[in-house]
């Protein structure tokens, strides 16, 4: 895993990690109420929404499961059947708000790739054609105007 970031360090071992390393199944909706106001605080004072919270929300679960297991802090996750430390539940987001992240990311992707622009043209310092993609907005659009008024436009 990379670099914890370090708001999400501090929050951690601040906020979350003293109420989750004792938490217990029976403590499930208490931790429920801490994971609901560390979203809101991530939301409102933060700034994250949509995919920007993948990321924390990742590392935060990476730092559970460094957690110990007990008998009184396990739920079996029944997708793979094994003891998951209960802060592993609930510190996530359900699976349909995951699937309208991954179908925003998805949607993006797709509007760049409808974006882009084919430039084939001879280079000067190069001895074969070249084919150099780019989007039509942005600092490699620039790049490429500039390009083609000292290259010149390319000829069919």
């Amino acid at each position: 895993m990379a670099a914890i970031l370090g708001w999400v360090q501090r929050r951690w071992n601040e906020v979350l990690e003293p109420v989750v390393s004792r938490a217990t199944v029976d403590q499930e909706a208490q931790l429920r109420e801490v994971w609901e106001r560390e979203l809101d605080w991530w939301k409102h004072e933060r700034g994250l929404a949509g995919d920007s919270l993948r990321k924390p929300i990742t590392q935060v679960r990476h730092l559970i499961k460094g957690l110990p297991v007990t008998e009184e802090n396990s739920w079996e996750n029944p997708r793979t059947g094994e003891p998951e430390h209960i802060g592993l539940r609930v510190f996530n987001l359900s699976e349909g708000e995951w699937v309208q992240m991954n179908a925003r990311t998805q949607g993006v992707t797709q509007d760049r790739l409808t974006q882009q622009v084919l430039l084939k043209t001879q280079m000067r310092w190069s001895s074969g054609p070249c084919r150099y993609y780019f989007r039509r907005s942005g600092p490699t659009w620039s790049w490429a105007s500039r390009c083609v008024r000292v290259v010149g436009w390319p000829r069919s």
